[in-house]
């Protein structure tokens, strides 16, 4: 990838997202919590999936600096670990050094819709937080790439933010007076935010209706899905049960809290 086109996170350091859970979250600590939440449910499925079969290869589409690395190479044979952003590859590496994995993780500086690899040979893709940063025209590349990398049957974890009305919205996260902003936009301009220098972070929320609809159109079996980051003002409810478990247990509920989403695909 030469300079001229060379990606780079808007959110540079995650300056804006570490704000944001500081200033957002019900209470300390919840964020990595809820997250937690989400991986264990990832591991367990995993786990299941992985145990009978050998050679078995793990995609990380979009994978940032490598935090998610370490928790899932124990079920995989080998890592494809892709992200545009050198800076941020750069990061990955040493973290997967520091880990003593990095035998079995192969890096690739590309866009996602743009992987160089053989397709059919992946068992299992995460996409964690990424389908809500790229441009709206590129999705379709995205899914039908996924959909041609993956085994039949194959799974595909998507983990992106959700839209509790039942339309899709964009908007843009940028500081303000050093106080986190987040304000909505339209999509044209959340598309022209997509590369900038300007420390903005354009965010595409999906309804949970539109996305299930399209990942089903790309061939994709939705066999789970979950509501997470849940940061509405419910604080009795804390003190009773993890709000995360209460509210997956109801699907009305699922459809009405959670800034994220998380879904489990199988390629069918």
């Amino acid at each position: 990838m030469n300079k001229k086109n060379r990606y780079s996170y808007p959110d540079k350091s995650n300056a804006l997202t570490v704000q944001f859970i500081k200033t957002k979250q019900p209470y300390e600590g919840y964020w990595k919590k809820s997250e937690k939440f989400v991986l264990e449910q990832m591991k367990k499925i995993i786990k299941t999936f992985t145990r009978s079969k050998i050679d078995t290869c793990f995609m990380d589409v979009g994978c940032g600096t490598g935090r998610l690395l370490p928790e899932f190479q124990i079920y995989f044979d080998k890592i494809v670990a892709i992200d545009p952003d050198e800076d941020s590859l750069k990061i990955a590496k040493e973290r997967v050094e520091k880990f003593g994995i990095s035998k079995k993780v192969i890096f690739q500086n590309s866009t996602i819709e743009n992987i160089d690899w053989k397709n059919g040979s992946v068992d299992v893709i995460l996409c964690s937080h990424v389908l809500q940063h790229v441009h709206t025209e590129i999705l379709t590349n995205i899914l039908n790439k996924f959909q041609k990398l993956i085994k039949i049957n194959g799974l595909i974890f998507i983990l992106t933010s959700q839209s509790i009305d039942n339309y899709d919205f964009f908007t843009k996260m940028y500081l303000d007076k050093r106080e986190v902003s987040e304000e909505r936009i339209e999509k044209n301009e959340f598309n022209s935010l997509i590369r900038n220098e300007s420390n903005i972070l354009p965010i595409h929320f999906f309804s949970r209706k539109n996305l299930l609809q399209m990942l089903r159109s790309y061939q994709f079996e939705v066999i789970d899905s979950k509501s997470f980051h849940i940061l509405n003002k419910i604080p009795f409810l804390d003190h009773i049960v993890f709000r995360d478990k209460l509210i997956n247990s109801f699907s009305f509920l699922q459809t009405r809290f959670g800034r994220d989403i998380f879904i489990v695909c199988k390629r069918y």
